[in-house]
């Protein structure tokens, strides 16, 4: 798509094409969870449009959990990147082969969006790279393919506290060279990001954040959904059970649901389940030696089906949902779905989500007031009931799948249906 500086001509675009049937390319390169999760609500919700959709993926995009192979005119899976940066000997020299890493997958990119071009689409709808997060395929675009990015959020590594408190702690061989290397890397994510006609996201939190990272970009809200006939309540009883649902990394701090299951006396302790889709820097043992020291127990499980997940948020008593500046949390959506009340962090996507009082509670980094909100629902079933009919209440209005994916649907298409 030429440079992103300045005018952009193909941002001047004329009234959508009515009805038209569009041939849209997909691309991503997203691990499981909520983002792909959506990414494959909208590519089935095109198809069902009558679209004619094409899927663009590397091999180290997440394919198997994608779910809309049945849908696609054609599958193309670009080869793995040959090589990785790293090497226990080879440390002071990574911050070199890292830099050399991403100029391949740079380069890798351009190869894809050739491929793309070469497709006579009428358009591309992509998602976040799980490497750049704004992919640079879109810098190689030619002008007359308009593009549609939904991003969730910026490089969390650069642009908030969280990412950059995690930088702090690396070596002394690593500080040497983040700060030019961040400042290549965002000059490049900025690029990108200015080169799609149209970006969409997931939350106003998200939006402040693109916008705060990335000078110029206007993105425009468009919230996810869920099956609410799928993710609905049963009549089942409520155990003592507590679930935190999440990739099993540091941002997600697991960790927080075990501080408030440790709270109750022993011998009456809630147990609490951990679902995760995938697992970073051992994320997984440590959450199994925390649980050990703080008596607690855990129910751990990777990767599970989406039948089974929903079978936990019935049971649940409660939804311990505690991430760092989630810009949405699917999770806490899928959990009031099924009547299950969200504790949750009062930050990022979740002041959207979760109506304090009345499907849940935003609290801070104290466990102590989680703790009591369970004694008060325990000791007030009433209390409980009525929290757990209003979660259901709140996510059919607001956040139910049909609807929102519509909406996102309809927004992609005027953008797309234009030249």
């Amino acid at each position: 798509m030429g440079d992103a500086g300045g005018d952009c001509p193909w941002r001047h675009i004329q009234a959508p094409v009515a009805g038209r049937s569009l041939r849209i390319a997909l691309y991503h390169h997203l691990p499981s969870g909520g983002a792909l999760s959506h990414f494959s609500d909208v590519a089935r919700a095109l198809a069902a449009a009558g679209h004619r959709l094409s899927l663009f993926a590397p091999e180290s995009a997440e394919l198997c959990f994608a779910g809309f192979s049945d849908i696609l005119e054609e599958r193309v899976i670009f080869p793995r990147q040959p090589w990785r940066p790293g090497g226990p000997g080879l440390a002071p020299l990574n911050p070199l082969r890292y830099r050399l890493y991403l100029e391949a997958l740079r380069h890798q990119e351009r190869v894809q969006a050739q491929a793309i071009a070469a497709g006579g689409f009428d358009g591309l709808y992509l998602g976040q790279c799980r490497t750049w997060t704004e992919p640079p395929l879109l810098a190689h675009l030619p002008p007359d393919l308009p593009a549609v990015l939904f991003c969730a959020e910026p490089k969390r590594a650069f642009h908030d506290a969280w990412g950059r408190a995690a930088m702090e702690r690396w070596p002394w061989w690593k500080k040497l060279w983040r700060e030019p290397t961040v400042r290549w890397m965002r000059a490049v994510q900025q690029r990108n990001i200015l080169c799609a006609r149209k970006v969409l996201c997931n939350s106003r939190y998200s939006k402040a954040r693109i916008e705060e990272a990335y000078p110029g970009c206007k993105p425009e809200v468009n919230y996810i959904g869920v099956d609410t006939e799928f993710f609905c309540p049963a009549d089942v009883p409520r155990e003592d059970l507590l679930v935190s649902v999440g990739a099993f990394e540091p941002s997600k701090n697991h960790r927080h649901a075990l501080e408030v299951a440790a709270l109750r006396p022993a011998g009456r302790r809630f147990k609490v389940v951990l679902i995760g889709d995938r697992e970073s820097g051992g994320g997984v043992e440590e959450l199994r030696q925390r649980a050990r020291a703080l008596d607690v127990a855990l129910d751990l499980r990777v990767r599970v089906p989406r039948a089974e997940l929903r079978d936990v948020l019935r049971r649940a008593r409660a939804m311990v949902y505690c991430p760092f500046q989630e810009p949405f949390g699917i999770a806490a959506i899928e959990s009031q779905a099924c009547g299950t009340p969200v504790l949750g962090r009062a930050e990022g996507g979740l002041l959207e989500t979760i109506e304090d009082g009345r499907t849940g509670r935003l609290l801070l980094d104290d466990p102590c007031p989680y703790a009591e909100q369970l004694v008060v629902w325990n000791a007030d079933p009433g209390s409980y009931q009525q929290f757990s009919r209003q979660a259901r209440e709140h996510i059919l209005a607001h956040f139910d799948r049909r609807a929102l994916t519509a909406h996102t649907v309809a927004s992609i298409t005027a953008a797309l249906a234009t030249r």
